[in-house]
């Protein structure tokens, strides 16, 4: 499951908690680049590198803007690697 892979990533890099983990996992809350707890551009880019290589994608300037947020990498991977 394509959020599941992806919440491990979230959560190495954010120490998120149970309870956010299963919030986010049941669509119930977002997390946003610049909005959430130490979600700066340098964390950016290491979630990024973790991402492409998890997944095995490249993320480019065509598609880096589906992953500002945890709901839209989950639906973007979800479309397109599941």
């Amino acid at each position: 499951m394509i959020s599941k892979k992806l919440i491990s990533i979230f959560q190495e890099e954010f120490k998120i908690d149970a309870v956010l983990r299963k919030k986010l996992l049941n669509n119930k809350v977002d997390i946003r680049l610049n909005t959430f707890q130490n979600w700066d551009s340098m964390k950016h880019v290491k979630l990024l590198i973790k991402i492409e290589k998890r997944f095995k994608i490249k993320i480019n300037s065509k598609n880096e803007n589906f992953f500002h947020s945890f709901k839209t990498s989950v639906k973007y991977l979800s479309k397109n690697f599941d």
